[in-house]
């Protein structure tokens, strides 16, 4: 059993997996923790708004690290029944984004943290038992852009279809007046 545990490697923080990766260098390091401890913020955002990464590199760095799946929305189509399951304000307070179900009654959500047992209780709540949550990991403005794409500017199938067919445009809609 000892030797098991001497054999693993222990697990390195996210700094250090990026120093090791040679995605940032001990340097960037420093200042990030200062800032880090200057604004209470958590190290990945503090890279972020430094300018040292991406918050792409701190989802997949954090995924592979905590074992997590993790999820590019930039490139993805979500069909509109999946959409259907969550209103758009519920996805912005959870930050989470309904991707996909299949037949199977798995029900692929990406979060912004998925570890976060009070929005994956209200996710469960409300699609239901039957059906299992999936969570994959996605970075937070990856997420609010895919809401803004998939839920706002009024770019729904039926919306679309509605200007057709009258010639109308809901410019309030575009706005976001009421």
């Amino acid at each position: 059993m000892a030797n098991q545990a001497a054999n693993e490697k222990p697990k390195l923080r996210l700094g250090d997996q990026l120093i090791e990766s040679g995605l940032i260098s001990q340097d960037q390091l420093k200042i990030a923790l200062l800032e880090q401890k200057a604004t209470n913020n958590a190290l990945g955002k503090v890279l972020v708004k430094l300018g040292f990464v991406t918050e792409e590199v701190v989802r997949d760095v954090l995924g592979t690290s905590l074992g997590q799946e993790s999820v590019d929305l930039e490139n993805i189509v979500i069909d509109s029944d999946v959409l259907d399951l969550f209103t758009e304000t519920m996805c912005r307070q959870m930050h989470a984004l309904p991707i996909s179900l299949d037949q199977d009654k798995h029900l692929v959500v990406a979060l912004a943290d998925t570890f976060d047992v009070i929005t994956l209780d209200k996710i469960k709540a409300k699609v239901g038992r039957h059906i299992e949550v999936v969570a994959k990991l996605a970075s937070e403005n990856q997420i609010q852009s895919a809401i803004d794409r998939f839920y706002g500017f009024g770019l729904s199938i039926d919306g679309i279809l509605q200007e057709i067919e009258t010639g109308q445009v809901d410019f309030k809609e575009f706005r976001g007046d009421d």
